[in-house]
């Protein structure tokens, strides 16, 4: 598999949202795409195609981190502590060092993150829904209706059985975890069989959820929610659209694993 289908298939399983890539790629709500080989590709948004929206409020601010625990080991070093055998951090050195036994293992440390949502959707299901019916929404668009802001985002991805990421904290800090998305804490003094990082990054929106048409082929012995509304059951054969969440592997189908 890709490292990007093996991310953003980790995030999740894991945090329960769809994220993105690269991820530094910049969304807003209200953005139209399709999601292809595991990345959002954008082509317009709800306001492009008439359709209105309002945002809901913003939550507090809070920390999204993930990693790998069955193939990272996260070794804190304070000064004047021995390093691990094969550090490059001297005696005197405060760091951490990340130790990966698998590719594609995954760090994800989000601080500072808000939750942004577009509110009141079931107008916006509506909407889509006739704008498909009326040739404007094409099969495959997808919307962004809630995602995650961060201010400061660190990404970790091995390339690799023997990844090593190494960072040595500025003097005087306590090398905590969540201290390494301060910039200027940290600087990296090593890597090997490293894929993809990025440390400290600003202004990132990492993760996000989507909503898109789902569009099956229903059994006679199957009531929807239409039907019990409407007191009839749909008929054998009959075709359904719906706008529900979906995600990356709801389009397999362009994807080759």
């Amino acid at each position: 598999m890709s490292t990007n289908q093996t991310y953003t298939r980790e995030l999740r399983d894991n945090l329960n949202y769809t994220a993105t890539w690269l991820p530094n790629l910049k969304l807003s709500l209200g953005d139209v795409g399709v999601l292809s080989k595991y990345e959002f590709n954008y082509r317009t948004n709800l306001e492009n195609l008439g359709i209105a929206f309002k945002e809901g409020k913003a939550g507090p601010a809070a920390t999204y981190s993930y990693v790998s625990s069955d193939s990272v080991k996260r070794d804190v070093k304070l000064a004047g502590k021995a390093p691990i055998a094969g550090s490059v951090l001297a005696d005197v050195d405060a760091g951490i060092t990340f130790t990966f036994s698998r590719e594609d293992a995954v760090v994800f440390l989000a601080t500072g993150c808000t939750v942004r949502t577009i509110a009141n959707q079931e107008p916006i299901k509506r909407a889509i829904v006739q704008a498909y019916d009326d040739g404007a929404w094409e099969r495959d668009y997808v919307v962004v209706t809630e995602l995650v802001s961060a201010a400061s985002t660190t990404i970790i991805i091995s390339e690799g059985s023997a990844g090593q990421f190494e960072l040595q904290a500025k003097a005087g800090l306590n090398p905590t975890f969540e201290a390494i998305n301060t910039e200027g804490n940290f600087s990296l003094v090593h890597e090997a069989h490293i894929g993809f990082n990025c440390l400290a990054a600003a202004g990132m929106t990492p993760l996000f959820r989507c909503l898109g048409l789902r569009i099956g082929w229903f059994r006679e012995d199957v009531v929807t929610r239409d039907g019990l509304v409407s007191g009839e059951a749909p008929k054998a054969g009959a075709t359904h659209v719906t706008v529900d969440e979906v995600e990356y592997d709801d389009y397999l189908d362009t994807v080759k694993s």
